[in-house]
């Protein structure tokens, strides 16, 4: 007997298409977190460096400025980058981002499969439960990380037109 090779429904087409969108929302999405904690962390960076100078110091004595405001606001700033530890959730971010990468590439793969008739409905099915075990994976991972919801919707709109 010759096994039938069933065409994957237009559901489970639909799934994969979504799954694939999502994931590469999570992509970029994480990929602008990594890249506003840097800009924020170089920024607190600068401002502690340029009010910690002794130019700084000089000049604001030279305007009438107590010299304890630069003081104040470079220790503000160093407490900031200390606690706050912008290169770190940058780092993580960026992992987050590669790991997301990582599955939308999986679910590209899977979806030209289904596009080119390549693929059998069973085998989508299992592709996709796989492919849904790595994601359950990566949200616990970053079930912690709060959501900033105006981001993750750019993020959308630039994973939608991209998949266009």
């Amino acid at each position: 007997m010759v096994a039938v090779m069933r065409a994957p429904s237009e559901e489970l087409r639909r799934r994969v298409w979504e799954e694939r969108i999502a994931a590469h929302t999570r992509e970029i999405y994480f990929a602008r977190l990594a890249a506003r904690y840097r800009s924020l962390e170089r920024g607190l960076a600068l401002v502690t460096a340029v009010f910690g100078s002794a130019t700084v110091a000089a000049a604001s004595e030279s305007l009438g400025v107590p010299v304890v405001w630069p003081a104040l606001l470079t220790g503000i700033t160093g407490i900031f980058l200390g606690i706050l530890k912008f290169g770190e959730s940058s780092m993580s971010m960026a992992m987050h981002s590669v790991a997301w990468a990582r599955l939308h590439h999986r679910l590209d793969a899977l979806w030209i499969e289904v596009e080119s008739g390549d693929a059998d409905h069973e085998g989508v099915r299992d592709s996709l439960a796989l492919i849904r075990g790595h994601q359950l994976y990566i949200d616990d991972d970053t079930a912690a990380e709060p959501e900033r919801r105006r981001l993750l919707l750019k993020a959308l709109e630039q994973a939608e037109a991209l998949a266009s």
